[in-house]
């Protein structure tokens, strides 16, 4: 049994902060007064396989019970402080989330194209955040966008004047003389997306995962504060997490952490081929010449296709993907990959989802 704590982030997002890490067959009960969420209520879950299935009943309308559940893959840890955020988690309220239909392993993408998943260039340097940008990456949400360990391991290395503290968990810039600081063998795989996330103090540094240094895939940070981005990993040099000094102004990084997002992540690199982000659906806008999105996915020799279309859902199987490439080329406002034929009851779940997402 694990100690835990519910607290609320907002009207539909709440974190559970468990002190033991859950393993194969455990369970976790939570009963307590909810004071901080004006109700009450528990939490309990069975961890499976493959993943963890926890279920969350609130009182929030006097006698009635409102049962919201949502799937965590197998094998997080579940730590003071880890979050698990009902906006990545959870279908709220609607008692249904793609999210479960990969609840035995199973292969395949959720796409959600919602801003917050999306980013203009296809190395998730620069999110997207207004009606009309392109898209360049579209985040799979099929593994529930939890992350990888951890690669930092502390700066062994550096160029130019970076002086490298605490052990390798921090380095400093003194703007006399351009270079970088670094992390050799890091165990990064090509064409990964990872999260990256630092304190940035003073100055601006770019950030990048193997390639040539300032010639590769990178994001420039030129705000002080916390930092998160998703980057990819080059080829060149993969194995070197790298910050990188601009200018002449003095800079210190602290709190580094690198770790892999999973998912099949679909990307577009050239720019006339970028479908549009939309405030309205559908919420991804394609052109019918050429724009595209495309994935790489293993295998799947009969696989079901789940799209919220301009008109509706629009559900296909048997669709063979056994060559492991899809292209997305239609307008959607999201869409469901799965390595397997629907069930009866998840059809009529995913109908009405697609449904929902279309706006009809």
């Amino acid at each position: 049994m694990a100690d835990a704590v519910v607290s609320k982030l907002g009207a539909k997002a709440y974190s559970l902060f468990a002190s033991n890490e859950l393993r194969d067959g455990d369970q976790l009960t939570l009963s307590s007064d909810f004071s901080q969420l004006d109700e009450q209520g528990f939490i309990t879950t069975t961890l499976k396989s493959d993943l963890a299935t926890l279920s969350v009943y609130r009182n929030s309308m006097g006698e009635f019970f409102d049962y919201d559940l949502f799937i965590v893959p197998f094998g997080t840890f579940v730590k003071p402080f880890y979050k698990f955020n009902w906006q990545f988690l959870s279908a709220a309220r609607e008692g249904f989330t793609p999210l479960s239909l990969f609840s035995n392993g199973e292969q395949g993408a959720w796409y959600d194209p919602r801003p917050q998943y999306l980013y203009q260039d296809a190395a998730g340097t620069t999110p997207v955040t207004a009606d009309g940008d392109p898209v360049g990456l579209m985040l799979d949400k099929s593994r529930g966008l939890v992350l990888g360990p951890e690669k930092f391991t502390g700066f062994n290395g550096s160029t130019g004047s970076w002086v490298i503290t605490d052990g390798g968990a921090s380095a400093t810039y003194d703007g006399a003389t351009q270079g970088e600081v670094f992390v050799d063998n890091a165990g990064l795989v090509e064409n990964t997306f990872y999260r990256i996330e630092c304190t940035l103090t003073d100055g601006s540094i770019s950030l990048q995962l193997g390639g040539v240094p300032t010639n590769g895939l990178n994001k420039a940070i030129g705000v002080t504060g916390s930092v998160s981005v998703v980057l990819a990993a080059e080829g060149t040099s993969l194995d070197r997490i790298r910050v990188i000094a601009i200018g002449n102004d003095s800079a210190t990084v602290t709190n580094i952490t690198v770790k892999k997002l999973p998912g099949n992540h679909a990307t577009q690199s050239t720019a006339a081929a970028k479908p549009l982000n939309r405030d309205a659906a559908p919420l991804q806008e394609y052109d019918g010449v050429d724009d595209a999105m495309t994935v790489t996915l293993p295998a799947i020799a009969a696989a079901t296709i789940a799209r919220a279309g301009t008109t509706g859902a629009v559900i296909q199987y048997p669709v063979d993907l056994s060559l492991g490439d899809y292209t997305i080329n239609e307008s959607h406002s999201g869409i469901i990959i799965l390595d397997r034929q629907l069930t009866a009851s998840e059809l009529a779940s995913v109908t009405n989802y697609l449904n929902q997402r279309a706006g009809v």
